[in-house]
């Protein structure tokens, strides 16, 4: 089995080859779109970019490096009401360097694009080898659609000490064909969420939903900053810091297709929503909200509504 390629910037990559490994439905792997979160996460985190290109495999991926501390486990313990030991109380004190095969801040978008695998087991038992001789990390984060991309149905078999651990999933809406416009969404509803649709929209009628340009996102970026910060905080478990910054990198792209709106109330900005459209889905990933006017303004299901 030829060696794998690890690079830990992308600047060392093949820009070509890359790109050419990348399955069409998946455009979260194209490198303009990985660059816009390595330029702006330079020193929370190492990118890792891997590639092997022959007969038996020819497929690319995208993980990150950073550390976990043990504060974060402890508190996400305690929020899920999980069982916790004299372990846990050491693993409050502790700061692990973890390896996440795939974009910790999309989580369920998929970070492996595979156009040829012979042996899937003896391809992951080399990438695995290889990362921990290379960066001396022994900790990995294994989302389940890496191993569905690499066709393994028992992924325990492959790495026998792997422990599952659930997460919270995406909320889905899927389009009906009926559905041309959103009267016709709203009118599917049952009638107490059509009465509480209608209580939204009163209550955020004096909000002014702006979708922002480019300078308006480096005008505003401390304000949209601070604003996610408040909803991150309040997240039962975060490993990593998401910089805003990257969105004005990201609206810059035409595929995926990225928009970044402001929710303004007499001139300030209250909160902010952000969609990424790969052409089959719309991802509505990083949102951010002034607590202050949720309840008054029903912000953040004003911001439900318009995605």
């Amino acid at each position: 089995m030829s060696p794998i390629e690890l690079h830990t910037a992308s600047q060392s990559l093949n820009d070509e080859e890359w790109n050419a490994l990348v399955l069409e439905d998946l455009p979260f792997l194209l490198l303009p779109f990985k660059r816009a979160f390595e330029e702006s996460h330079p020193s929370n985190m190492t990118h890792l970019f891997y590639l092997t290109n022959n007969r038996q495999q020819q497929l690319v991926g995208y993980a990150q490096v950073f550390y976990i501390n043990g504060q974060n486990i402890h508190s996400y313990q305690r929020r899920n009401k999980l069982s916790r030991g004299i372990f846990s109380i050491l693993m409050n004190l502790a700061r692990i360097k973890m390896v996440a095969l795939g974009n910790g801040f999309l989580t369920n978008i998929q970070s492996v694009s595979v156009k040829t695998l012979v042996d899937n087991t003896a391809f992951l038992t080399s990438l695995i080898h290889t990362i921990v001789n290379r960066l001396n990390v022994n900790n990995f984060i294994f989302p389940d659609h890496y191993f569905k991309a690499l066709n393994i149905s028992e992924p325990k078999e492959s790495i026998p000490s792997i422990i599952q651990v659930e997460v919270e999933e995406d909320m889905v809406l899927p389009i009906k064909q009926e559905w041309k416009c959103f009267d016709d969404y709203t009118l599917s509803l049952k009638k107490k969420y059509r009465t509480r649709q209608k209580g939204v929209i009163k209550k955020s009628q004096d909000i002014i939903i702006k979708k922002l340009t480019l300078n308006d996102l480096k005008l505003y970026q401390n304000r949209i900053q601070q604003l996610f910060f408040n909803v991150q905080k309040k997240a039962s478990f975060g490993a990593i810091s998401f910089n805003t910054s990257t969105f004005q990198q990201l609206i810059e792209l035409s595929v995926p297709d990225c928009h970044v709106y402001g929710y303004f109330l007499n001139d300030k900005m209250i909160g902010f929503s952000s969609e990424i459209y790969d052409q089959t889905k719309l991802y509505s990933y990083f949102v951010g909200l002034d607590y202050q006017y949720n309840v008054s303004h029903r912000l953040y299901e004003r911001i439900l509504l318009e995605h």
